[in-house]
């Protein structure tokens, strides 16, 4: 594996499907930028009294490139995370408003805005 300066990798359990209940992956953060080799993983077996398989056609591990300076502690100092419904203020609710009722309505209308927006920049 090999990334451009500056990059980090999250080596993950494949999103959107379903953990299988024999084994489950440890997730990781990688400095892709400096290593250049094999990326190997570790999985957990959580049943010893079956056969794990493993699938040629099924992921075992998901990789996400990231910048590595998302993964700074002074980001993670400066976030907030807010509870309950009154943490939304007008903004927040008209945002929600033009997201999940006026493009929730026509179906894929949300990914169609987001490859267009994706394509612009």
């Amino acid at each position: 594996m090999e990334a451009p300066p500056g990059y980090s990798a999250i080596v993950r359990n494949p999103p959107n499907l379903p953990i299988t209940e024999n084994m489950i992956g440890y997730e990781g953060i990688i400095r892709a930028d400096t290593w250049l080799g094999p990326l190997l993983t570790n999985i957990r077996i959580l049943r010893t009294d079956t056969v794990v398989s493993l699938r040629r056609n099924m992921p075992v591990f998901f990789v996400q490139l990231i910048r590595s300076e998302d993964l700074s502690r002074d980001i993670h100092a400066n976030m907030t995370i807010e509870t309950g419904i009154e943490a939304f203020r007008d903004p927040d609710w008209s945002k929600f408003s033009e997201v999940m009722l006026k493009s929730g309505n026509a179906r894929g209308a949300y990914a169609r805005k987001t490859r267009r927006a994706q394509a612009s920049s």
